[in-house]
């Protein structure tokens, strides 16, 4: 019994991004602050504008105005069960990896489908 034996060979990787090109992803942690420090300088904001309307300097309110703005556009309302900064990129990861495995059988027996243990390729 003379069979010729191919040995499995990786398939090769194909660069990703525009014109071939690969892309070097590096991800890098956000920077955040508690966000009743955000509603606090808002508040000291606000606050700030009374004295300023009597002011002399019509134009000085603009200031104080103007953070409260910035600081309160920023504030950012995290739902039970989700995720920003920090985790995200570990989150989504896992949620595709479980998507994978919960669709896909481990073998095919049949050597016709895609499956875990099988196929390199996702369809």
């Amino acid at each position: 019994m003379s069979e010729s034996v191919q040995h499995h060979r990786p398939p090769e990787a194909t660069p990703v991004g525009h014109a071939g090109t690969r892309v070097q992803i590096h991800e890098r942690p956000a920077w955040a602050i508690s966000g009743w420090a955000g509603v606090l300088i808002a508040a000291v904001c606000i606050a700030a504008c009374f004295p300023l309307a009597t002011s002399s300097v019509p134009g000085l309110i603009a200031v104080p105005i103007g953070v409260a703005v910035i600081v309160s556009s920023s504030l950012v309302i995290v739902q039970p069960g989700h995720t920003k900064y920090v985790d995200f990129v570990q989150v989504q990861a896992e949620s595709a990896l479980r998507h994978v495995a919960t669709t896909r059988p481990y073998d095919d027996a049949t050597g016709g489908g895609t499956s875990l243990r099988g196929s390199t390729v996702y369809s």
